[in-house]
């Protein structure tokens, strides 16, 4: 008998535990969704501090509204924030078990093209939302714009290509900054604040590189990780790639794609020994020098430990970090922010490459869709909506502590110095074409930040040959995929053509034709001759390239002419 009830002791334990868990689940969800309230659930992986607190404070004022409670009654918003390392996982789990929240933040822990699946599979499109009002900004001068309008990159970011749709609502607007330990900057260099200027900023991080603590233990300069050396790329070695826009924007919209890239460089006008090219990595070579040893081996978390240890006086993130990062200084030192150090115009290196200040890229962040799966559609977007009102969004990132993503909405207190740099230079140099090309590219960049024998003229020869070899097949399979998208316009154009045929079939300057017309010319017309004239380049590398802002001899001479008949006729200018 004992024997019986041991053997069957597992079973029995087994399915006390499930009908715990089931109980358990079945307890909470009664407790988050009771019988007579709407429950929208709002998944995302936001951990940082006051992100949780804002949406719930945010979910209780919206549930208070007199309008929403005339139009849905009861609401409630009920939070799934998960760690970024199983983000991926749990999504892909959430969709596939059509279990998804109602709203989703969109864009971290799976690769482009899953997310791209996803979208065009499992969320609703957001395009009538971005093109119509926010009734949520009713009396204030944002009031019967378009949504999209209303957002600091006139959501840009919130836009897919591939489906010609609006698939997100972006929230938050982010920068970057170098922040530092105002106190153990003065103790090891007598500065208040660290130069400005990339030679004196690195002559700084040397000074204090040579420092050691009561312990014989030196300092590190800058905090770094596989995590942050990209934002030391992006912010300050990228933009020096700024002067390939007069040789490479061959369609001329102020941006050099990787398309563009390629075509520029298999036919010569562009050259991985160029100025350019060579001063991004040149200088990342330097800079790596002043990370702790080992960096691309730590997370963003071990980098962060080290600033707060006070090992470190420099560590570089972005404004959604700059409330933790003070929060964890209290009571033990200062924490100050500051630009990224850019090269002066008379720097002997790089000099030339400098235009200006570099520019805080304006696409904003924390983007947020509505799935499929949600019983309540018009509710989440209600709420989505009224988290993107002027009130609404300077309320939630007040919250936070993060720069609001709409017109009008003030900087928190806390970012007052961190207003975004909304002219000046930007990258313009896209090696990454593809599967090969991009993993070609990491291997040879991580050798290049971690190995001091390996020189910068070592990685631009090895490089830029695979590349020019191997990169044309990446560049066809994205040709591929622009064919596709072009196919998608076919269907927009022949959806607006009959709204044109159906609503004013003979008056030519009626405003449906007149967007027929312009989605045609710029969706189709230039982009295939952009196309046809980037295929030329690359089957033909040997053939002549005319830079993209240059005038050709013709133009120059037609152009003197002119200038000379209206000097005779309109006599000299006073």
């Amino acid at each position: 008998m004992i024997g019986k009830a041991l053997r069957l002791a597992p079973a029995v334990i087994l399915i006390a535990a499930f009908s715990w868990a089931a109980i358990s689940v079945a307890v909470r969800s009664v407790a988050e969704a009771p019988p007579d309230v709407k429950v929208i659930r709002i998944g995302h992986w936001q951990l940082e501090g006051g992100v949780r607190d804002g949406f719930n404070q945010m979910g209780a004022e919206f549930a208070a509204l007199p309008e929403v409670i005339k139009k849905y009654g009861k609401v409630r918003i009920v939070q799934d924030a998960i760690p970024e390392g199983i983000y991926g996982q749990w999504i892909s789990t959430q969709m596939i078990a059509a279990t998804a929240p109602d709203i989703v933040e969109v864009g971290l822990g799976l690769p482009g093209p899953i997310w791209l699946a996803y979208q065009s599979r499992y969320f609703y499109p957001l395009t009538d939302m971005a093109n119509a009002p926010n009734p949520f900004n009713a009396g204030t001068d944002l009031a019967g714009m378009a949504l999209k309008d209303t957002m600091g990159d006139g959501m840009r970011s919130g836009y897919q290509e591939e489906l010609q749709e609006y698939t997100r609502v972006p929230l938050a607007r982010f920068t970057s900054r170098v922040f530092y330990n105002r106190d153990l900057l003065k103790k090891l260099t007598g500065l208040s604040a660290p130069p400005r200027d990339f030679r004196s900023f690195t002559a700084v991080c040397e000074q204090i590189s040579k420092a050691h603590d009561p312990t014989g233990q030196p300092y590190v300069p800058i905090a770094s990780s596989k995590y942050h050396v990209g934002m030391w790329i992006g912010n300050l070695f990228d933009p020096l790639t700024y002067s390939a826009v007069f040789k490479a924007d061959f369609n001329r919209d102020g941006f050099v794609g990787n398309d563009e890239t390629f075509a520029a460089i298999r036919s010569g006008a562009l050259s991985f020994d160029s100025k350019l090219v060579r001063a991004k990595y040149d200088g990342l070579k330097q800079m790596v020098r002043y990370f702790q040893a080992g960096f691309t081996g730590l997370t963003r978390d071990e980098a962060v430990f080290l600033f707060a240890q006070q090992r470190a006086v420099f560590i570089c993130t972005g404004t959604w970090d700059a409330g933790s990062l003070i929060q964890q200084a209290e009571g033990k030192f200062t924490v100050g922010a500051t630009i990224y150090p850019q090269p002066a115009q008379n720097d002997p290196e790089y000099g030339s490459l400098v235009f200006g200040p570099n520019f805080d890229p304006a696409g904003q962040g924390f983007p947020f869709g509505i799935t499929r799966f949600s019983k309540h559609p018009g509710l989440a977007r209600d709420f989505l909506l009224y988290l993107a009102s002027r009130a609404g969004n300077a309320r939630l990132n007040q919250i936070i502590g993060w720069i609001p993503a709409t017109l009008g909405a003030p900087l928190p207190p806390l970012l007052a110095g961190f207003e975004p740099v909304n002219t000046g230079m930007y990258t313009a140099l896209n090696t990454d074409l593809g599967g090969q090309t991009v993993v070609k590219s990491q291997q040879l960049v991580s050798l290049l930040q971690t190995d001091p024998s390996y020189k910068v003229d070592q990685f631009l020869t090895e490089f830029g040959q695979f590349y020019r070899s191997q990169g044309v097949a990446d560049w066809e399979e994205a040709q591929r995929d622009w064919r596709r998208a072009i196919t998608n316009n076919e269907r927009s154009l022949a959806v607006m053509r009959g709204e044109a045929l159906l609503r004013a079939a003979d008056k030519p300057s009626d405003v449906s034709w007149i967007r027929y017309r312009d989605y045609l010319s710029h969706r189709q017309l230039f982009q295939d001759l952009g196309h046809v004239r980037q295929v030329r380049m690359v089957v033909n590398p040997d053939a002549t390239v005319r830079a993209p802002y240059a005038y050709s001899p013709e133009a120059l001479a037609r152009i003197k002419a002119d200038l000379s008949h209206s000097s005779a006729t309109t006599g000299p200018t006073p």
